[in-house]
């Protein structure tokens, strides 16, 4: 019985560890360099399928966008919000 709940365990940790995913595919940072706003684009990942992430996270994207804003996460490392 204990190497069976042991055994459990390890298939649990290990299936667990398999789907953590990088922060940039869960997170876009936007920044209105007019305003000084800041904005996020956020997924939860139990409300989206992983692989609807992508285009979930884009239109976030273009909706901000489309109001001055500009990604800073990923696209534009270089950026600083001074």
């Amino acid at each position: 019985m204990n190497r069976y709940v042991l055994m459990m365990g390890c298939v649990l940790l290990v299936s667990a560890c398999g789907t953590i995913r990088p922060p940039s595919e869960k997170i876009a940072v936007m920044y209105n360099p007019e305003t000084k706003d800041t904005a996020q684009c956020t997924i939860d990942p139990h409300a989206a399928w992983q692989n609807q992430w992508a285009e979930i996270i884009g239109r976030c994207v273009r909706g901000y966008e489309k109001a001055g804003y500009i990604r800073v996460d990923e696209e534009n490392p270089g950026y600083t919000l001074d």
